[in-house]
């Protein structure tokens, strides 16, 4: 990806479009050299679908991405569908639930009439048509939407522990029961997946223990950049982490 920023910048281009190497996943670098994350991405094309299609349907997301695709599918009357972490899920409501679009942080993504599954091809050439429409950067489009749904700060950390930590860790985690969380009262908590925690002002934090490797994922969103590192801090914190 940062060979990807320096060639947009040199060709002046209007987006950089990227894949992994089984192309089930995306990337995307905006025309002024910023990476555009999975959920920023997720919202803007929503709303490009709900505008130039006339199908509707639910939308479905996994529990660890941006809530901000909530906002936009019940402004327009339409059910947001959650489902644990894994696109095996998501795929499934595509195929049962006829879901205009399903997606997850990670960068996983399709939508209705395609197949239910990833498809990192399909999300490029949806970005490139959402460029070619708007004539609008991805950035200024997000920013839209922004102002219109609120603002969604999300970030994941991947916090590596030393294998004989882990334990340790994931007790940490079962006996934390916040009432407040970031100065913000804790709305509802459950673990279900991991230790997910909702805020009354829809600010949300979720941290999942890795199944492979001594590893937990701190997933977070927030409406500003400094009450999601607070989050962060005091959900580390309370994992003995400093």
């Amino acid at each position: 990806m940062s060979a990807l920023k320096r060639a947009v910048a040199s060709y002046q281009a209007d987006l950089g479009l990227a894949l992994d190497g089984d192309a089930d996943r995306f990337g995307i670098i905006d025309k002024d050299g910023a990476f555009i994350s999975a959920n920023c991405f997720m919202p803007v094309l929503l709303a490009h679908l709900l505008k130039t299609r006339t199908y509707r349907g639910p939308v479905c997301r996994s529990i660890a991405t941006t809530h901000l695709l909530d906002r936009i599918a019940y402004k327009n009357g339409l059910e947001l569908i959650e489902t644990p972490v894994g696109f095996k899920y998501i795929g499934a409501a595509l195929r049962e639930k006829g879901c205009i679009m399903g997606g997850e942080e990670s960068g996983g993504l399709s939508v209705a009439g395609h197949i239910p599954e990833k498809d990192g091809i399909l999300a490029c050439l949806l970005a490139a048509e959402i460029a070619a429409f708007s004539g609008l950067s991805l950035g200024q489009l997000y920013e839209e939407l922004a102002k219109q749904f609120g603002t969604a700060q999300s970030q994941r950390l991947d916090i590596r522990v030393r294998p004989e930590e882990q334990t340790m860790v994931s007790e940490r985690l079962r006996e934390f029961n916040p009432m407040v969380l970031a100065g913000v009262r804790v709305e509802a908590l459950d673990r279900l997946e991991g230790l997910r925690i909702l805020l009354e002002d829809g600010s949300w934090a979720l941290v999942r223990a890795s199944g492979t490797e001594p590893l937990f994922r701190l997933y977070a969103e927030a409406g500003g950049e400094k009450q999601l590192s607070q989050i962060q801090q005091e959900l580390m914190e309370a994992m003995g982490i400093r």
